[in-house]
């Protein structure tokens, strides 16, 4: 079968944009200004969406939201729906800008790659001869996950680079897989019940919820808050969308409510979540428009609603938001003028289980002294020459736009300068912090011992709706303890959790700013290495 190339052509169509206890209006795909004061939740954000058209084609189209929640389309992808299946899930990589799907072709499932906007034809990674696929997943590491039915179903895993793929669940009554965010382990739903899948040296499956009721197609996990989000009464044609903190209670709560069919689902950064309803071809429905409805993270009765033209009956769907940091950036020196001084933003990561890509996949640094950028100073370290103020601003990009972070401002001096005391000053004099503003009165600054200890390298990550912080790290050597302690606006200490060789800790926080050290402690209860970082809520 012969399929198109890549094309990044903006369709021409209309968008139609409700809000609940609002009017509708409609544009066209050049971006315009909304003359409305509803705040758009579809502002500033590329999603990624698949489908099939009344034409008998599976497509793949790009939203480009601008500020004012008005989309540029572009189509990714096109080709005509090969045997009774199109383009059945898609998974978009943030940090190296690929798109990864599953779609049967001919008789055969594929899974295919592309890089949007680059111009080239798919990539097929991988080819199950006489099967078709339920759904596809890639777990923010090398793996690729997926789905089908060949003469039973399968759950199978492969990399990103296509070497072979195995089989990881055999017979797993429909299992659609999706991905939890940590290496070698994924989740499914297989009929009603979820399903967690560990593979790698020491593979297992186990059952991790059974809500009692026939779970649907589309299904999110929150890997960090131990949550699945998942639809219920899929064959009936109109669906509930629950949450289920399946580790620690059997008590679904109500998220939102559709009069059709939900096919795909993905979710914000904040927690509110966006829905495509619609029909689902393989069942034999007539395709009609699929409407994208967003819900917020509170009020469940707080929506909003867009209808794409052309016409396109929705499978499956990702978004991606510009970067946003984790953690407050630091920048670390003695500050001292002809010494080494550092800069560290910490970059969300994405959140393959929600469907949700953040990270940055381009990232830049600019120092700045007094104020002014100093020309080539743009890595991650910086040698001062002349005292001043120094500071580094950091962006990210993605595809969905470039964000910008300030690290703290410290004022850099030169040692050798003599500071005089102010006539009739005495003996009242107190010393000053290296790298702080000198106190009138002061001494000359002293340099800081640093510690005998090595810094742990963290991954952080930042829940906004929950207001809950995550570092994650690779055991350290030596290290039989490890805890993370908050102090400023929250004061308490967590006990971080083991996971073979990664340690993680999670704690909520307060509003202001929370300082945050993560210790590790040998046998002796001796700190061997150690995290200090800082977190302001709003």
């Amino acid at each position: 079968m012969r399929f198109n190339r890549l094309v990044a052509t903006a369709i021409a169509g209309t968008f139609l944009i409700t809000a609940c206890g609002t009017g509708s209006e409609s544009s066209d795909t050049t971006e315009r200004t909304r003359n409305t004061a509803i705040s758009s939740p579809f502002a500033n954000m590329v999603m990624f969406v698949s489908g099939e058209t009344t034409g008998g084609e599976t497509k793949i189209y790009q939203y480009t939201f601008n500020t004012a929640g008005v989309p540029v389309v572009t189509e990714i992808y096109s080709a005509p729906v090969g045997g009774n299946v199109g383009v059945t899930g898609i998974s978009y990589e943030t940090a190296s800008n690929t798109l990864y799907w599953a779609m049967q072709e001919g008789s055969d499932l594929k899974i295919k790659s592309v890089i949007p906007g680059a111009g080239d034809s798919p990539t097929t990674l991988y080819t199950v001869p006489g099967g078709y696929p339920y759904s596809l997943a890639t777990n923010g590491t090398d793996s690729i996950v997926f789905s089908g039915q060949t003469t039973s179903p399968q759950v199978w895993v492969g990399s990103k680079s296509g070497s072979a793929a195995s089989s990881i669940r055999s017979a797993a009554a429909g299992s659609v897989v999706m991905a939890s965010g940590v290496p070698d382990l994924a989740y499914g739903i297989e009929g009603s019940i979820l399903t967690r899948y560990i593979w790698g040296s020491r593979p297992s499956t186990r059952v991790v919820a059974n809500p009692g009721t026939t779970l649907g197609w589309p299904t999110l996990v929150d890997q960090d808050a131990s949550t699945s989000f998942y639809v219920t009464d899929f064959v009936s044609g109109s669906n509930q969308v629950y949450s289920d903190i399946h580790f620690t209670t059997d008590e679904p709560v109500l998220k939102a409510t559709a009069s059709k069919r939900i096919m795909a689902m993905a979710m914000k950064s904040d927690g509110s979540l966006f829905f495509a309803d619609g029909p689902r071809p393989s069942r034999g429905d007539a395709l009609t428009p699929s409407t994208i409805t967003w819900v917020s993270a509170t009020d469940s009765s707080d929506t909003q609603e867009i209808t794409a033209d052309p016409a396109l009956a929705i499978t499956s769907m990702w978004i991606v938001e510009p970067p946003t940091t984790a953690i407050d950036s630091v920048l670390e020196g003695d500050g001292l003028i002809n010494t080494e001084h550092y800069c560290s933003h910490f970059w969300n990561d994405s959140r393959p289980g929600l469907h949700l890509g953040r990270e940055s996949s381009a990232q830049e640094n600019q120092w700045y002294v007094n104020g002014l950028a100093v020309p080539g100073a743009t890595s991650d370290s910086y040698t001062p020459t002349e005292p001043g103020r120094v500071k580094c601003v950091g962006s990210g990009s993605n595809v969905a736009g470039t964000s910008s972070v300030s690290s703290p401002e410290i004022n850099v001096i030169d040692p050798t300068a003599t500071t005089m005391e102010p006539s009739g000053s005495g003996s009242g004099s107190t010393p000053t912090t290296v790298g702080a503003t000198p106190t009138p009165g002061g001494s000359t600054p002293s340099t800081p011992t640093a510690p005998q200890y090595k810094s742990i390298a963290v991954k952080w990550t930042y829940s906004a709706s929950r207001k809950t912080i995550t570092g994650t790290f690779r055991k350290v050597t030596g290290a039989r303890t490890y805890g993370m302690s908050i102090s400023g606006a929250t004061k308490k200490t967590v006990r971080c959790r083991t996971s073979g060789t990664s340690v993680v800790c999670t704690t909520a926080l307060k509003k202001g700013k929370n300082n945050i050290t993560i210790t590790a402690r040998n046998a002796a209860k001796v700190i061997v290495a150690q995290r200090l970082a800082t977190k302001t809520v709003k």
